[in-house]
């Protein structure tokens, strides 16, 4: 049976507030890791997850690293970083290090507490290979391309073993891989006011997605190997519009 999946778009990261794209591979703020607390406590389903997959990308790693210790903590539970998951645009912001590079990176993105182990232990680096932050061929950002990757992760995720995983990925991307387009980007308004009020969120732009918004989502019944599809699950929906009450 094909897993559950939990979307989380990561968290407040440097550029989503000087909105300076030239920032390379933004980082959190002191906020965003403070949201990921807020999601650490109130995750319901730390028990039921088997696989956590990020984009490798520094801020969607210390939201995974942050975020889901619980599940975490578990012995057969790991970090599996998949370009894929990686962002749209090629914008600085977006680009990331090479394997080698990120490896350094990420023993820096985190002290010496619980979070440092959870890094050094649970980081699958194996998917990151060379090119894949170079935003050319397949991981360039015209349209075809991105919808062609997104394809390839939900593929990926319908083969997967596991009951229930969580992926930590980027607001954009987000509609590629849900193939979602229906919700309006922000703009001001009752729906849009109640829900960044409820989370705690600065407005994001670009994306319907706030920051640590978690969503989920199930396979369709016609989905295979070779072309597969999610929907939002019903109680997933009714959280989604919660907000607008």
């Amino acid at each position: 049976m094909p897993p559950l999946i939990y979307f989380v778009r990561h968290a407040e990261a440097e550029h989503n507030v000087s909105r300076n794209a030239n920032a390379r591979d933004a980082c959190l703020t002191q906020r965003g890791k403070a949201q990921c607390a807020r999601l650490l406590e109130t995750f319901p389903a730390h028990d039921s997850i088997d696989l956590v997959v990020a984009s490798p990308l520094r801020r969607t790693i210390q939201t995974a690293v942050l975020s889901f210790g619980p599940a975490l903590a578990k012995e057969n539970v790991g970090i599996h970083l998949l370009p894929e998951a990686q962002e749209v645009s090629s914008m600085t912001c977006n680009v990331g290090f090479t394997r080698e590079e990120l490896e350094v990176e990420v023993q820096n993105l985190f002290g010496d507490d619980e979070s440092a182990t959870l890094a050094s232990r649970k980081i699958d680096y194996a998917a990151v290979v060379d090119g894949w932050n170079s935003k050319q061929g397949i991981w360039n950002s015209e349209k075809s391309t991105v919808e062609a990757r997104a394809a390839t992760l939900r593929a990926w995720l319908y083969a997967r073993p596991e009951k229930a995983i969580v992926v930590v990925t980027h607001g954009n991307f987000l509609h590629y891989l849900t193939e979602e387009w229906n919700e309006l980007i922000y703009s001001t308004g009752k729906l849009a006011t109640a829900k960044v009020t409820a989370l705690g969120l600065l407005p994001p732009r670009g994306t319907s997605w706030a920051n640590c918004e978690t969503h989920q989502f199930e396979f369709s019944p016609d989905s295979n190997e070779k072309e597969a599809h999610l929907v939002e699950t019903d109680a997933s929906k009714n959280a989604r519009q919660s907000f607008g009450a």
